[in-house]
């Protein structure tokens, strides 16, 4: 009898505490538990592509990984951010800094080249993860660089073309939810819809662009006509179509 007034008792106080659970702490658990399982993250929109008029690609984006940390799941932070400063060249301190500025969410390295992604996930480090972003490239190297422009690391256009038709080239920025499993390994869950930005063809021929440049930088060398970074501008129109833009202007100058 004892026994069974024992055991009665007890199952009421445990279904009294999942009642008091259930009815009264539920919105409290699920909102910690998102904390703990779900990220936000805003993702730099995809870049149309630029052509030549013969659909030669000048400007595409690329996707590359970039490496994030949730804090709170490092343990120790120094030793983290010792180890990934070995791995990355990125000074110790700075990473200890922007280990430090979240328990949540912080970037690592945006948009790492394949061999630091690898050293990285060697490293095995639990709290560090991965995400795809979107790089900037450029197949024709310095190819009508003073025409196309370039872009900054969130994908922003900041000259040439990039620039004026920002608009039209990039896409709208997106918001991702990254969800954890029950081993808190990072994944896409439910994802804001991806809108890619247009794609820009222009009347520039690729072919006949690198003759004009390779024609002025040799007549550059031979007279020393002018400074590398200020030659004026030479425009040759085809059917009233510009199909080069000379001017010996490079990214790096």
């Amino acid at each position: 009898m004892i026994v069974a007034c024992v055991a009665l008792f007890s199952l009421t106080a445990v279904f009294g505490r999942l009642g008091y659970l259930q009815l009264f702490l539920h919105s409290e658990y699920m909102a910690r538990a998102q904390r703990q399982q779900q990220r936000v993250i805003e993702i730099t929109p995809k870049r149309g592509a630029i052509y030549d008029r013969n659909m030669h690609p000048l400007a595409m984006s690329i996707p590359v990984d970039s490496a994030f940390a949730v804090p709170a799941e490092l343990g120790d932070e120094q030793l983290a951010a010792q180890l990934l400063s070995g791995v990355l060249g990125i000074p110790r301190e700075v990473l200890e800094t922007r280990l430090e500025s979240s328990h949540s969410f912080v970037w690592i390295a945006r948009k790492l080249p394949p061999d630091k992604k690898e050293a990285v996930e060697a490293l095995n480090l639990r709290g560090v993860y991965f995400q795809k972003e979107n790089q900037r490239i450029y197949p024709k190297r310095d190819l009508a660089s003073h025409v196309l422009g370039f872009v900054d690391l969130d994908e922003k256009g900041l000259g040439g073309i990039e620039y004026a038709l920002d608009n039209h080239i990039r896409g709208k920025s997106e918001k991702i939810v990254m969800m954890a499993d029950a081993h808190q390994k990072w994944f896409d869950g439910a994802e804001a819809r991806r809108d890619r930005g247009e794609n820009v063809i222009l009347t520039l021929d690729e072919k006949i662009q690198y003759i004009a440049e390779r024609e002025l930088l040799t007549a550059i060398n031979k007279t020393a006509a002018c400074n590398k970074s200020c030659c004026p501008k030479k425009f040759f129109d085809y059917g009233n179509k510009v199909i080069h833009i000379s001017s010996w202007q490079t990214k790096d100058h």
